[in-house]
């Protein structure tokens, strides 16, 4: 008897593992890394950095970031306003934002959340993508602002 129930334990294990295998071999088949660039794909806040704190944005969906490719601008929403720029890149993934101009309705919610965005904005010197996420910094290559891209 003893032997009957080791027996169905240890085939019950081999099946459970050899099922899981599967499912994270299948997970991973239909869910590729994908990378993606810079422009053309709608970068979500989801933090902000400054030199003593870390925010982390309460409702990403609203503030984001859009480069186009074609005429070298940037635009997006702050979580109350919209902005845009020029911008440009170089190969060393340098980057440089210019001319930004903001509308100014005040908003109860997220006024926070946009004063720092666009403090980063005036900030940013390179960025760094890796998959689905963007990293914008300064200078001194400290992180400044993280995003979660879906390409347009």
């Amino acid at each position: 008897m003893k032997k009957i129930i080791f027996v169905a334990a240890l085939a019950l294990g081999i099946i459970t593992s050899a099922c899981n295998t599967s499912k994270k071999a299948a997970e991973q088949s239909i869910l590729p890394q994908v990378e993606l660039t810079l422009t053309e794909t709608q970068w979500t806040l989801v933090e902000l950095s400054n030199t003593t704190e870390t925010m982390v944005v309460e409702n990403p969906a609203n503030a984001f970031v859009v480069f186009n490719a074609t005429d070298g601008v940037f635009s997006g929403f702050t979580g109350c306003n919209r902005f845009s720029g020029s911008y440009t890149t170089s190969t060393d993934n340098k980057i440089t934002l210019s001319q930004a101009a903001a509308t100014r309705m005040f908003c109860l919610k997220n006024m926070e959340v946009e004063k720092q965005f666009l403090l980063v904005l005036e900030s940013v010197n390179s960025y760094s993508i890796s998959g689905d996420k963007l990293t914008l910094f300064n200078a001194a290559n400290e992180p400044l602002a993280r995003f979660i891209g879906i390409s347009k």
